[in-house]
């Protein structure tokens, strides 16, 4: 490799750190994004030193290691380590590190890149932070959350979803939604079903069966899910237990149509009253007549 000096070289404008090291981890040639990284003032500064002079005592020993592994013939692909940029902010790189051999296929040095992966890794970070946050939010949320796919078959329930009917979470996994309706509520729920193919949410009262044949009733809110192709894939249930309420509707219900009756059956009273009252009144004159003017 030959030293253009302070002009400008092709390596210059990649935007990723490439290095050369000698057999002695020293450095032999380093690119402008390298040397910004290594808080060197220029190549030649750089050049002859090696990573201990730069870098921090922790990420200096990381990188002798890998290099003494390189430089015994091994090669390291596209190893994701965390090091420092030129103003010392931790980053995330990916490295390619592979021993640099002469004619005679004797290693004399290693060659060295490294891409800048900050940006994925602080993505990937923060995914992780909020599919954790939601996470937690499904899996203590009161009401019930069921996934199913475009088949019907369970691909995830929360746990308050597993315990309203009676069933642990992984027995649910991969079983049809029809499997745990009441029988005489199964042909409606299989035409819920069928409007979500058709991208129609909406929100219905539904029969379910728990694991020991006991009913309950639920509010069911259905959403169909679609993916990045628009292509239907299934559906998201958010589920609440109404049983206590249809019980106490139905208890209401009972004694309305109670009430109805004790109201009828006064009434019928007080009309049997009334059309009676003439006739016994003339019978009960009648009787007293024959009292006093007829024998025993």
């Amino acid at each position: 490799v030959v030293d253009q000096g302070a002009q400008p070289r092709p390596i210059d404008h990649i935007p990723d750190y490439i290095f050369i090291k000698d057999m002695n981890g020293r450095f032999i040639l380093s690119n402008s994004a390298h040397t910004r990284a290594a808080q060197a003032r220029s190549d030649g500064a750089l050049r002859g030193k090696t990573a201990s002079s730069f870098f921090p005592s922790e990420l200096a020993a990381q990188f002798n290691e890998d290099d003494q592994s390189v430089l015994q013939g091994n090669a390291i692909l596209a190893q994701e380590r965390r090091t420092l940029d030129a103003s010392g902010r931790p980053i995330w790189v990916v490295t390619t590190k592979v021993p640099l051999r002469d004619r005679n296929g004797n290693v004399t040095g290693l060659v060295g890149i490294s891409h800048d992966v900050t940006t994925r890794k602080l993505a990937e970070e923060a995914l992780q932070i909020s599919e954790k946050k939601y996470r937690q939010i499904i899996e203590t949320a009161a009401e019930g959350i069921w996934m199913v796919d475009e088949e019907g078959h369970t691909t995830f329930v929360n746990p308050q979803m597993a315990s309203m009917l009676g069933w642990q979470v992984d027995e649910m996994q991969g079983k049809s939604l029809l499997d745990f309706v009441d029988p005489q509520d199964k042909a409606t729920a299989a035409a819920h079903f069928e409007r979500r193919a058709q991208g129609i949410s909406e929100e219905y009262d539904s029969k379910f069966l728990k694991k020991d044949g006991t009913a309950i009733w639920a509010i069911v809110s259905a959403t169909p899910i679609f993916d990045e192709n628009e292509q239907y894939v299934g559906v998201l249930k958010m589920i609440m237990d109404i049983t206590d309420r249809k019980r106490a509707e139905a208890q209401e219900l009972e004694l309305a149509a109670e009430r109805q009756r004790v109201q009828i059956l006064k009434q019928f009273i007080t009309d049997i009253s009334h059309d009676f009252r003439t006739p016994l009144t003339i019978l009960q004159t009648s009787v007293s007549l024959l009292g006093r003017n007829a024998s025993e």
